[in-house]
């Protein structure tokens, strides 16, 4: 069996981070909460993508996540309303945020409504966070070389992760 190092999704997470006041972004679609906000959400998925020149861009998936407030007060809720499921997929170079309503068009507008209604498929430049970073952490695996060493491991409980 070969060992290889394969990316460790349970110790992995995309990082972003929100200034209201340096940096005002344009995503979110109620600013009544802490003026800064860190987000961390484990990565569920890692797309490596190769321009034929040879370049490559990581994006990375996160798990699926809530739309929040960030230190608000008890009586304004944490949660804002209507809510949402949203999942990111982040590069260095541009984000894609995808959020899940009750229903499609919601009509949730933007803070501030100027800036239109939210969409459930929004893509902006990663430059848009006021900072971001990927904290990736790495393990040794060994390759299961035939389907039959991967059904024995998945019946063994052992952790799999597949790589195509």
């Amino acid at each position: 069996m070969a060992v290889t190092n394969m990316l460790d999704f349970n110790r992995s997470f995309v990082v972003w981070e929100s200034d209201f006041e340096a940096h005002p972004p344009k995503t979110v679609s109620d600013l009544r909460q802490n003026v800064h906000n860190r987000a961390r959400i484990q990565i569920d998925c890692h797309l490596s993508l190769t321009a034929p020149d040879g370049g490559a861009t990581e994006y990375y998936l996160s798990e699926a996540c809530k739309t929040e407030r960030v230190g608000a007060d008890m009586e304004l809720g944490i949660f804002t309303q209507p809510n949402a499921d949203f999942r990111v997929v982040m590069s260095d170079v541009d984000t894609i945020i995808i959020k899940s309503w009750d229903k499609n068009d919601k009509g949730v507008m933007l803070d501030p409504p100027s800036l239109g209604p939210q969409p459930d498929r929004q893509v902006v430049p990663t430059s848009n966070f006021w900072k971001h970073r990927f904290l990736l952490n790495n393990l040794n695996v060994n390759e299961l070389p035939s389907a039959d060493e991967v059904v024995l491991a998945a019946d063994a409980g052992l952790p799999v992760v597949a790589r195509t």
